[in-house]
């Protein structure tokens, strides 16, 4: 991944006291942050600053799982014969965002990128917060049978349905 804050500056912006960002266009536009905010170009972003970014990412995933196996057990005249069945239930909640954060880079430091405070949210999109939630709900009905035909041999046969 290219270090996408890196690529902003000041040269040939249509605002000069303010940073601007290159669009997928190749066009210049003004360096927006989350607060819809132009982010100047003074102080520790002032040139002959080297500007960086720090990327943040984060999931949570859960999950939870329910069986409900049932079962007959039932005996013939023969052979012996089992019958099971059952329900099962899955149900998960993802949740991912991301964040950018503009920073100055200084091999003085470690982290090398200090933050600046200033989250990006460029119009393109290219560089933009994210965030993402998505929730599933996985259903099974199952069974099976099982015959034993002789004490050496046995056979069993089963299905199962699913809805997701």
């Amino acid at each position: 991944m290219r270090c996408a804050a890196a690529d902003a500056q000041n040269t040939g912006c249509p605002d000069p006291t303010v940073l601007c960002f290159p669009n997928l266009d190749g066009s210049l536009s003004n360096l927006i942050t989350t607060g819809g905010q132009t982010v100047p170009a003074t102080g520790a972003l002032a040139a002959p600053s080297i500007l960086g970014e720090i990327d943040r990412a984060w999931t949570k995933h859960q999950q939870l799982r329910r069986l409900g196996p049932g079962g007959v057990v039932g005996r013939r005249v023969r052979p012996r014969q089992q019958f099971r069945s059952g329900l099962s239930v899955d149900r998960g909640l993802v949740q991912f965002s991301t964040t950018s954060e503009l920073g100055t880079v200084n091999a003085n430091t470690f982290p090398f990128v200090v933050g600046t405070g200033l989250f990006i949210d460029q119009p393109s999109g290219d560089v933009a917060p994210v965030g993402l939630g998505a929730q599933t709900l996985y259903t099974g009905i199952y069974t099976t049978d099982t015959f034993d035909v002789t004490k050496r041999l046995t056979v069993t046969a089963g299905g199962r349905f699913n809805v997701a």
